[in-house]
């Protein structure tokens, strides 16, 4: 038994050793104590749509349909002959969709882990543009959840770990350009406010921000 034992301990040692040589001479050495990364408070001068901002009401689908091959092969040959009859091809939603993915897909390849970074609203700010019709919230909560009681008119938008992938995508296009967009979900360890938000960000939206707190803080500032 104590043979065995020290045999373990041995184990243990060597491998915890090596791992720590491996971290000092790594080109990317991870952190020796694990910090969570808190995101920044938004200030309230960045809570307010401009009017040029306003203006700009295309939606990131029109945006993604313009930067389709296809469609920049015909501006090509417009400018070649503009006498020519060229038919632009004609883009589905789903084309539009498999865009969306594609573009997130390669963001991610691209930068591994390197997601958006992302502000959020504290109580004070939540409450204060709750009637504000600037205001979108996002309710990222399992949607039985939302359906029992959500802040305000917050619409749900859950990432799709078990649902349509193309359902969610079409969601977070379908959202308005020109709103602010407030994404929450249960608060603390909770990371499906920052999945959906991280996506929006992808996606070419400007106004993003988190409600970390989430529902947490908020029922529990209300004593509810």
């Amino acid at each position: 038994m104590k043979k065995l034992l020290k045999e373990i301990a041995i184990i243990i040692f060597t491998a915890t050793f090596i791992a720590i040589v491996y971290n000092i001479f790594s080109s990317e050495p991870l952190p020796w104590i694990y910090k969570t990364i808190e995101p920044a408070l938004v200030h309230d001068t960045e809570l307010v749509i401009k009017h040029t901002e306003r203006n700009d009401t295309s939606s990131i689908a029109t945006v993604i349909e313009t930067e389709t091959p296809d469609t920049m092969k015909t501006k090509i040959l417009n400018k070649i002959d503009t006498t020519a009859e060229i038919r632009t091809p004609e883009v589905t939603a789903e084309t539009k969709i498999d865009a969306a993915k594609s573009k997130i897909e390669e963001e991610q390849k691209t930068n591994p882990g390197d997601e958006p970074k992302l502000k959020t609203l504290n109580y004070d700010q939540v409450t204060a543009n709750l009637d504000n019709p600037d205001f979108l919230f996002i309710d990222a909560r399992p949607k039985q959840e939302w359906e029992e009681d959500r802040i305000g008119n917050a619409i749900h938008i859950a990432p799709p770990y078990d649902g349509n992938v193309n359902d969610y995508f079409q969601s977070l296009m379908s959202l308005p350009q020109d709103k602010i967009l407030v994404v929450y979900c249960s608060g603390g360890t909770c990371e499906a406010s920052h999945k959906v938000a991280a996506d929006l960000k992808s996606l070419g939206y400007k106004k993003v921000f988190l409600y970390a707190g989430g529902w947490d803080d908020w029922t529990k500032r209300r004593g509810e």
